[in-house]
């Protein structure tokens, strides 16, 4: 019967439809790699949540909701690497997984991240915001512990 399609995918396919991000279940199928890399290379691996504050108040609208999340996929992937993998989780929840990044760095791209989605409209009147939390692989930690910590620690 095949495996289940997380919201908003399509079975087998790496890509959330609605948003356009890589979806749910790729992240999950390359995490446990990026970690072993990191780990092997003895580089940091860390890990951004991304969090759309007005996102709620689209949630009436589908097809502006689904524009406006497209229009915040494109901005927010201009501003990443290739390498980076940028992965929407739920909702208006996204992830970034920064490989081979101290979390110093990552919290300095996601604060330009917060500073490029509230200067412009992402689609025309309609602003929002991020609140983002950041998070470093520790010795002995998995992909849950992580992404908690780093939405402890989102402003």
């Amino acid at each position: 019967l095949g495996a289940p399609a997380f919201m908003g995918e399509v079975v087998g396919e790496p890509i959330d439809i609605e948003s356009g991000a890589s979806n749910k279940r790729y992240f999950y199928d390359v995490i446990e790699s990026l970690m072993l890399l990191a780990k092997r290379e003895k580089t940091p691996l860390t890990l951004a949540v991304l969090n759309v504050v007005e996102f709620e108040s689209l949630e009436c609208d589908e097809s502006l909701r689904k524009q406006a999340l497209q229009a915040l996929v494109r901005r927010i992937s201009t501003q990443i690497r290739e390498s980076d993998i940028f992965v929407r989780l739920e909702n208006a929840k996204f992830i970034v997984a920064f490989p081979n990044t101290p979390q110093e760095k990552a919290e300095q791209v996601c604060k330009k991240l917060e500073k490029i989605t509230a200067e412009k409209p992402i689609l025309t009147d309609l602003y929002c915001s991020l609140s983002t939390g950041v998070a470093t692989f520790g010795e002995n930690e998995n992909v849950n512990m992580v992404l908690q910590k780093a939405e402890e620690s989102m402003r």
